[in-house]
């Protein structure tokens, strides 16, 4: 329910339909991106002639940078506007 003076309908703000398919579509590449290197951690070892532990190591690492990128894009993405981070990852 909205407040007294508050706009409903289709003029309210709020999600629009341009911005739900992107939003899935990030939402899944991230489960995505775990499968798959999942899947190809044993082929990752071979082809770097690396142990289990040492693709562990490897692994740790990609997730180790991507935690330290994700605030520094928050940020960035309250400076230049989350779309354009966002659709920015999406094409990378």
């Amino acid at each position: 329910m909205t407040a007294p003076g508050e706009p409903s309908g289709p003029e309210a703000p709020g999600f629009r339909g341009r911005l739900t398919a992107p939003l899935l579509l990030g939402s899944l590449l991230n489960p995505l991106n775990t499968t798959m290197i999942s899947t190809a951690l044993v082929a990752i070892g071979h082809s770097f002639g690396i142990g289990a532990a040492d693709t562990a190591w490897l692994i740790s690492v990609l997730y180790l940078a991507s935690a330290v990128a994700q605030p520094v894009l928050g940020k960035l993405a309250d400076a230049l506007g989350p779309r354009r981070i966002f659709l920015a990852g999406l094409v990378i």
